[in-house]
């Protein structure tokens, strides 16, 4: 702990590699002799979604200033002031937020040494010495080159733009007129020392925060000082001090509520707050981000609480109260003309509420987490200050380009948006890895040079700074070499990663098959039977009908590639969501763009429907050449912790008939103690079981002690059940044709929720269609062309070989073992197949145990670091796709009553393709289900009641999603009732 990674004070880059370094550890594997690395994932890092969050406020500073600079004139309805979508521009939000951020990263590594007994002092001098030299330095070089951009005529055709756009305040940049060395060299210094905001702004633009950023700073940091010695009275001491500020008008406040955040976390306070009951931290999170709402959205609420507060408050310059009004004193100015905004009580209020709802959310957290927006957030400092050189010197030009082409006006300012961000990020990337990282690494050398090697004094530091200077220079060529080959290295290894990967991404490892295992040369020839399947189903009526079901799929493929376009071609042809135009986009309709996020999985849910699911007959089958001709034992596993007996003897008698149709099957129920059936064929796993590793816990610790008690080989097979799930002869006999005809490892098929009481609840009836539609889509591409759990498992109708069971073991510790296991068989392996059959089960009993169920699976997966990460983005496109249904529908009124901006005729198309493929997924699995049951006169009326409850039932599965999200992982696993 003593290594200078960990010092407090200008400490981001710091705090962020000790951040990654416990991740790191967290994500290491523990590997034994014959066991599975489980590959979970560590909890949402501390800092990424702090970068997430300052990523998503460099996007609305961005905007904030183009539209200024381009459209809110002529259109002052577009992203207007008081509007849900108005967030998109509230730039002196960001700017708020910014300011709280910092103050919440600045010092929490100091205020941690509280904790931990070791509060190094000597870091807060060290903290305030380098940051000046990392705003120093990027100042000067951002100012610097605004100059040349004038100088070299950059900013001319703003003014001809400005006259396109009628839009009176893009001119020529005041800055232009610092012109000589004298007039920059002053300029750059008033940067960090003038407190006039407006006069920054005129001729720094968004170098106007530099000051705040760096004074700010300074005072968290002295405080830090006092309250890190100070018990509960430090509260009070805040209390004092943010009065105080607000009185004055200051930003310094808004850092002050950054450290109140980080002083209640490094006191891990807000951990106690988390750990109370659910409902408690759901309503504390609800309360702040309700808040923010409403000062986002209720304009009049927010200025009249604007204009009550600034009566009461000082110039922060001037000292003289009540300046807000006007010359004569009779009436108060316009509230856009006050400065700082950031002091504006709706904006600051906004922009704390925001803060502590995403201290206290997880699943905001991880929303924040995203990659993209981490990045950005990196990238923030260099894209805050270059955008305005961009927004001056690049955007008048596209635009007048644009114009010039006869593009639309619309087409023109949204294309012109989207690329003048993307070179704002550009060019923001090249700063940061420049500019800002030199800075960081000078103002660190400086220090060490300065004051750490060797005795200090002030007679020294000219001659200190003289050598450093000499000895640095002398490593430049050397360091330049050394990055030039380094980056040639990179570029050479992601070359040979992109080739491997394409070559090789679906078998990581080539297994050689014909090795034989110590369990698979204990098997004796007496035990082994013939795969092949002689019994007589022909009076089976429900295989039989099975069967046919089976056979008739088979030929669905061409109604799904026609049924989904058409569904959305209705949908489209009665146009509920309002007018179109033919516009790219408008910033009217921006915030629609959320309902193509779920374009990639309705694009795989419609490449799965129209991919045949060819269930061949037994006689096609046995013309095949035979892969597999030997079988020991064929488990059908009804895996259950034992409580529900009901269900557990339910299902057992109902399947125990299955083995007088071939010799190796043997229908087991595995419970955990002390739950035990001495009745029935029953696997106890003890209390005091243990897996290999010692990770495997619940369901995932009673399936590795069978296959540990069982001494499982390659010729042994497990079918997994869960305990109301059932399965027909015809289903096992398909089970027997993909061991026998395949030689795939693991397989599975269709699973159907109409076993037991169906259509007893309507609503979770309709509810679980989708995941009957999931399995006909979604995992009909995976098992029949992939071939690769690129989408996990479930855990039910899991067929899978002993082979893969011994080398794989069950030896997870996520919720969702089975997903788990999919991803280790992949990475060593194995291959997965679809297995057609049908596997009819029992949908939850109550909406809190529908939604405990999804809350267990988001919990499970979104910790486990699958393959590629596809199967990670694969459960991030689901949600995404279950919230942008709920977005649509929520639209329907509100496009009519609220917002009548037209839409995009590509995002119409879009949304209506993606409304088809989720409605299509939930009425074919009802189709399916009522097929398997038999149709009868209610079959009408259950669609219909389908179409209407469908809607209601993608918003409990979003609610579910975010109350995992929201929730953090115990390791309890909850067992629900059906």
């Amino acid at each position: 702990m003593n290594s200078p990674l960990f010092v407090a004070g200008d400490d981001v880059e710091a705090e962020k590699m000790r951040a990654k370094l416990l991740a790191a550890e967290a994500q290491k594997p523990a590997v034994a002799a014959g066991g599975a690395a489980t590959p979970t994932k560590a909890p949402v890092n501390r800092t990424e979604w702090i970068d997430g969050l300052r990523g998503i406020a460099s996007i609305m500073i961005f905007t904030h200033h183009f539209a200024d600079n381009t459209f809110t004139q002529q259109y002052p309805d577009v992203l207007k002031w008081g509007t849900a979508e108005s967030f998109l521009r509230n730039g002196q939000l960001a700017v708020a937020l910014f300011f709280i951020l910092s103050g919440r990263v600045l010092t929490f590594g100091f205020l941690r040494g509280r904790n931990t007994g070791v509060v190094r002092w000597r870091s807060l001098a060290s903290a305030i010495f380098r940051r000046t030299i990392r705003l120093a330095l990027p100042i000067f070089a951002l100012a610097l080159m605004q100059q040349q951009v004038c100088a070299h005529g950059d900013t001319d055709r703003a003014p001809e733009a400005a006259k396109y756009m009628q839009n009176t305040q893009l001119n020529i940049p005041l800055w232009c007129q610092i012109d000589s060395v004298g007039s920059f060299l002053s300029f750059f210094i008033q940067v960090l020392t003038n407190p006039s905001h407006k006069s920054i702004l005129a001729h720094g633009s968004s170098l106007w925060s530099m000051y705040d950023q760096f004074w700010g700073s300074v005072y968290v940091y002295i405080i830090s000082t006092f309250v890190v010695m100070m018990s509960s009275r430090r509260y009070a001491l805040y209390a004092v001090l943010c009065i105080a500020f607000l009185f004055a008008s200051s930003p310094n406040m808004l850092f002050l509520l950054g450290l109140i955040l980080s002083d209640l976390s490094a006191s891990n306070i807000t951990k106690r707050l988390l750990n109370k009951p659910f409902y408690i931290v759901m309503g504390v999170q609800l309360v702040f981000l309700v808040i923010a709402m409403i000062m986002i959205i209720w304009a009049d609420a927010a200025n009249a609480l604007d204009g009550f507060f600034v009566r009461y408050t000082i110039d922060p310059t001037t000292g003289v109260f009540g300046y807000w009004y006007s010359a004569t004193g009779s009436e108060l100015l316009a509230l856009g003309q006050l400065w700082p905004q950031t002091m504006r009580f709706s904006y600051w209020v906004t922009a704390i509420s925001l803060m502590v709802w995403v201290e206290l959310s997880h699943a905001a957290q991880w929303f924040f987490s995203c990659r993209l927006f981490v990045f950005l957030g990196n990238i923030t400092f260099g894209t805050y200050v270059i955008q305005m050189t961009t927004i001056y010197a690049i955007m008048p030009r596209m635009v007048l380009h644009f114009a010039g082409n006869g593009w639309s006006y619309w087409n023109n300012i949204i294309f012109t948006y989207v690329a003048c961000l993307l070179i704002t990020w550009a060019l923001g990337w090249v700063f940061y890895h420049t500019v800002d990282k030199g800075a960081l690494k000078l103002a660190r050398w400086a220090w060490n040079e300065l004051f750490e090697q060797g005795t200090t004094r002030i007679s020294q530091l000219p001659s200190k700074a003289a050598h450093g200077i000499v000895n640095q220079s002398k490593l430049v060529p050397g360091a330049v070499a050394a990055w030039c080959v380094g980056f040639g290295r990179g570029i050479a290894s992601a070359a040979r990663k992109t080739n491997w990967f394409v070559r090789h991404w679906r078998s990581p490892v080539v297994r050689d098959r014909t090795v034989l295992s110590e369990a698979d040369r204990a098997v004796g020839p007496t035990e082994l039977r013939s795969t092949g399947w002689t019994a007589d189903l022909s009076q089976d009526k429900e295989a039989m009908h099975t069967a046919w079901l089976l056979n008739l799929n088979s030929f669905l493929a061409p109604v799904h590639m026609i049924g989904i376009p058409g569904l959305a071609y209705i949908w489209f042809h009665w146009n509920p969501i309002g007018t179109w135009s033919y516009d790219v986009l408008t910033f009217g309709s921006l915030w629609r763009i959320l309902w193509c996020l779920s374009v990639p999985y309705c694009i795989i849910t419609y490449i799965g429907f129209s991919t045949p699911r060819i269930a061949y007959s037994k006689k096609t089958m046995d013309a095949r050449p035979v892969c597999r001709d030997l079988l020991r034992n064929f488990y059908i596993v009804i895996v259950t912790q034992g409580s529900n007996e009901e269900a557990v003897r339910r299902g057992y008698n109902r399947m125990k008939p299955l083995e007088r149709l071939h010799p190796s099957v043997r229908v087991v129920v595995l419970t955990d103690a002390p739950y035990a059936y001495p009745d029935l064929d029953n696997v106890v796993c003890p209390t005091d079981y243990k897996s290999p590793m010692g990770i495997a816990k619940h369901k995932a610790r009673a399936l590795d002690y069978f296959r540990h008690s069982q001494h499982l080989s390659r010729y042994d097979w497990i079918l997994h059940m869960d305990e109301e799930s059932t399965i027909d002869g015809e289903s096992l006999r398909r089970c027997f044709d993909f061991i026998r005809y395949t030689d795939f490892d693991f397989g599975q098929g269709v699973i159907m929720y109409n076993a037991y009481k169906y259509w007893s609840n309507w609503f979770f009836s309709v509810a679980d269609t989708i995941r009957v539609g999931d399995d006909l889509a979604r995992f009909n591409l995976q098992f029949s062309v992939i071939r690769r759990p690129v989408f996990g498992v479930h855990g039910s109708f899991l067929m899978t070989s002993g082979e893969v069971e011994n080398e794989n073991t069950w030896d997870f510790g996520s919720l969702a073992e089975d997903f788990e296991f999919s991803q280790a068989a992949w990475k060593k392996g194995f291959t997965c197949g679809a297995v057609h059959g049908i596997v009819r089960e029992q949908s939850p009993g109550s909406l809190r145990d529908f939604m405990k169920q999804r809350r267990r699976w988001y919990m499970g997966i979104r910790e486990i670091n699958g393959m590629y990460y596809l199967p990670e983005m694969a459960i991030k496109l689901w949600t995404i796709g279950i919230f942008c249904l709920v977005a649509t529908i929520i639209n329907i009124p509100f496009s009519f009553i609220v917002d009548g901006a037209p839409t995009p005729l590509w995002i119409v198309i879009m949304s209506d393709f993606c409304f088809g493929c989720f409605y299509w997924l939930y009425l074919w699995g009802l189709v399916f289900s009522e097929l398997d049951t038999g149709i009868s006169w209610w079959t009408p009326l259950r669609f219909l009641s389908a179409i209407i409850i469908q809607p209601f039932a993608s918003i409990a599965e979003g609610f579910a999603v975010m109350w995992a999200l929201g929730s953090e992982n115990t390791g309890k696993f909850e067992v629900i009732k059906k």
